[in-house]
C-alpha cells in the first residue's frame, strides 16, 4: 500500500521500525482499513508524543502517513 499508492517509494523494515516503533516515546499506533475480504485498503499512523498544557506534561500523538487505495477514496470505508 505504500508503495503503490503513497508514491513514496518501498518501505525497508529497518526503516520502518526507526520511523514507527523506535521513536522516544514508543511505538506508533497503525490503523489499517481492510474489506471483508481483507484487502488493506488504507492505514493512518499515530506517534506518541509529550505535550506540555498548563505546566504539565500529558500524553498526545502526531498523526502521520494516511494512505487510502486510489478506488476508494471516492466512497465511505465504513460501507465496505
Amino acid at each position: 500500500l505504500w508503495a503503490e499508492e503513497a508514491g513514496w517509494g518501498e518501505l525497508t523494515p529497518e526503516t520502518w521500525r526507526q520511523w514507527f516503533e523506535d521513536t522516544p516515546h514508543g511505538p506508533c499506533l497503525v490503523f489499517v482499513a481492510a474489506t471483508p475480504a481483507g484487502e488493506v485498503v488504507g492505514q493512518i499512523v499515530f506517534t506518541p508524543a509529550a505535550l506540555r498544557v498548563g505546566g504539565a506534561t500529558v500524553p498526545a500523538a502526531r498523526m502521520s502517513a494516511p494512505i487510502v487505495r486510489h478506488d476508494y477514496r471516492t466512497q465511505s470505508l465504513r460501507s465496505l
